[in-house]
């Protein structure tokens, strides 16, 4: 019933936060879930705002028998037993990790902190911040003892959007605790929502395995475009390679070439943990630092390399039809986050190109040039247009028709085997 375990809530209701409150709701917990984005809360009232992974109809259902409320008034979260952040933390500009939205979030919970409340944070951090930000913030905002009067833990969140097959409540979860009363509390919450959890010493120790996580990933995709652009300089065909290599049963992980790395989670991730590196008194992480700017670089090459392709077959950038295929920073979502598909159509239209983009996810997207227009992926449209680039590999695009209309194709995903990714 619910209502019957207690009360949480779930402050930030983006793509975790409402994964968090609607699975909460449906195990018996009464969920508030808090955001400042008053459009963004009426849009979760309607029903309507569940997408990449979580399904409506769930969304649906937890709204309908009352056990999820979505909000945007801070009165609403009083009394909560357990509350969970899951707000952004963005990259600053220089590098460092912007932890505006956790302290307003801090300070908002210290209002309504009961004692015996438990308090857990999803989103990523760096290490130490737990403690030394969130603890000692929930310590001056409600004049508790964190350890003694609340508990308070670390439980990063490991949403893989889009993924069917791990879902939030079959992914292991990494819990940790100020103390062992407050990992004990943090496991016990999550076990009401997870098939199992993973015990951490401390929670200094599970931020840094939330970095590692994708910090690993960061580096990886690194590495195989590097040797993406070494391959297509020697003229071998790198996608032939990579099948190759993924053959082999142990001591290798594929990963494929592409426009760079997108999305939240990886960028911060890497900065953070490069961050932390180099404000401790250890050495810097130069490989992690070599990885961000290898993957950051990516965007230009694949400029380059429609460039190259339009004016190596005669014809000149500005006034050229471009046709992007993708938008999403990757397959199967709608998120375009710190999507680098997005800054090379952005970067082809600054150039005079006549630039229009496909993406069955994407409806809209407010970072998008206003000048490019959105279209459907059809073979009349890839005929219609002197280049294709295949940005994004949708499984709704049907590569094998579109590439065989197109009059140019940029392939930097090496989805089509094209031998060095570049021009049909």
């Amino acid at each position: 019933m619910p209502g019957n375990r207690g009360k949480v809530a779930v402050i930030g209701q983006g793509h975790i936060g409402l994964r968090v409150a609607v699975r909460a709701a449906e195990v018996g917990w009464s969920v508030a879930g808090y955001d400042i984005d008053e459009t963004r809360v009426k849009e979760l009232m309607s029903g309507l705002g569940a997408r990449d992974g979580l399904e409506t109809k769930r969304l649906v259902s937890v709204l309908d028998s009352g056990a999820y409320t979505p909000t945007s008034a801070q009165e609403d979260i009083s009394y909560f037993d357990v509350a969970v952040i899951a707000v952004p933390t963005p990259v600053g500009v220089d590098g460092s990790p912007d932890l505006s939205h956790i302290v307003d979030a801090v300070d908002m919970l210290g209002k309504y902190l009961k004692i015996g409340a438990t308090v857990s944070i999803e989103s990523s951090l760096h290490p130490g911040a737990t403690e030394g930000v969130v603890a000692s913030g929930l310590a001056y905002s409600s004049g508790k003892e964190p350890g003694v009067d609340f508990y308070l833990g670390y439980s990063p969140e490991r949403v893989d959007t889009g993924n069917k097959q791990y879902l939030f409540e079959n992914t292991p979860k990494i819990v940790s605790g100020i103390n062992d009363a407050s990992l004990n509390a943090i496991d016990d919450f999550y076990l009401t929502l997870v098939e199992k959890t993973v015990r951490v010493a401390g929670t200094s120790e599970a931020e840094l395995a939330k970095l590692l996580e994708n910090t690993f990933r960061q580096v990886n995709v690194a590495l195989v475009n590097e040797i993406a652009l070494a391959a297509s300089s020697l003229g071998i065909d790198v996608g032939e390679a990579l099948r190759a290599a993924e053959t082999k049963p142990f001591g290798y992980m594929g990963f494929h070439p592409g426009t760079g790395t997108g999305g939240h989670c990886l960028l911060s991730a890497s900065s953070y943990l490069s961050w932390s590196a180099r404000n401790s008194s250890g050495p810097p992480l130069m490989v992690v630092e070599a990885a961000m700017r290898v993957n950051s670089s990516m965007a230009g090459h694949v400029v380059q390399q429609i460039v190259n392709c339009i004016t190596g077959n005669g014809g000149r950038v500005e006034g050229s039809k471009i046709l992007i295929l993708g938008l999403a920073y990757k397959p199967g979502v709608s998120e375009t986050a710190n999507s680098s598909a997005i800054d090379i159509a952005n970067t082809l239209a600054g150039m005079g190109a006549q630039v229009f983009a496909a993406d069955p996810h994407v409806q809209e997207c407010s970072t998008l040039s206003d000048s490019i227009a959105m279209v459907e992926a059809t073979p009349q449209r890839c005929a219609e247009a002197d280049v294709v680039a295949l940005l994004v590999n949708h499984r709704e695009f049907d590569i094998d028709q579109l590439a065989g209309k197109c009059r140019l194709l940029v392939d930097p995903l090496y989805v089509t085997g094209s031998r060095n990714a570049l021009c049909k």
